[in-house]
């Protein structure tokens, strides 16, 4: 929901997502669906900002390009959202037609195999785009982290990956080792009480056409696995 970052290897594509909340939202239930994906079911809307299954992942992040005015009129959730798009084999052909004026504005990125798309809508207008999936990317919402900001923790994953051997250990340790900056850190945990409350890894493997998924919840120090 607040970072993401997409590693491809040779074998396999490595996801990181952490998400930064109040501590009220931390306590997710994980729900294999019947069609094999699996998605951390958030308490409050009952949606999702990650899904993942062995042929795509969805992962939707909070804000478009940069911090927007809220409405009191927003008649879906984003994470409710992105749940009804994982059963659609065009997800992002029903983004482009659908009314979105009422939902508030987000990123999603869609991970497949070998291809890497994000769709981004301001609260106004829609911005699609293919990414080159053969390199490595990361997100930060546009709500939590200024354009500053974003680029910093930008330069910060384009160093650390040239200082590191990439594998899903490393990664994991990327999305989970606090620093210094704790306001914004990959984790955070500011004054106001806004946290990084989750972190989720999904690994894609290539050949064999499977998938694992890895969740832990920072505040119960729980780690969740398929």
């Amino acid at each position: 929901m607040c970072t993401l970052t997409y590693i491809p290897l040779k074998e396999e594509i490595l996801i990181g997502s952490n998400r930064d909340e109040m501590p009220q939202r931390s306590h997710c239930e994980l729900i294999q669906m019947a069609s094999g994906g699996i998605y951390p079911k958030e308490p409050l809307k009952g949606g999702t900002w990650i899904y993942a299954s062995h042929h795509r992942t969805l992962v939707l992040l909070n804000g478009a390009f940069e911090k927007h005015n809220l409405k009191d009129n927003y008649s879906k959730s984003r994470g409710l959202l992105l749940l009804e798009l994982t059963e659609l084999n065009a997800p992002i052909a029903h983004l482009k037609s659908m009314d979105l004026d009422r939902i508030e504005p987000f990123t999603l990125v869609i991970i497949e195999q070998d291809s890497l798309e994000e769709f981004r809508w301001s609260g106004e207008d829609r911005y699609h785009k293919k990414l080159h999936s053969n390199k490595a990317h990361i997100w930060s919402s546009a709500t939590l982290y200024s354009k500053e900001v974003q680029w910093k923790r930008a330069d910060l994953f384009k160093k650390w990956m040239q200082t590191t051997e990439l594998h899903a250990d490393s990664l994991w340790e990327f999305h989970t080792k606090k620093s210094d900056d704790l306001e914004n850190g990959i984790v955070i945990k500011r004054d106001n009480g806004l946290q990084t409350i989750s972190t989720t890894q999904v690994i894609m493997h290539r050949n064999l056409n499977t998938y694992s998924f890895q969740y832990y919840d920072h505040l119960k120090n729980e780690l969740l696995q398929v």
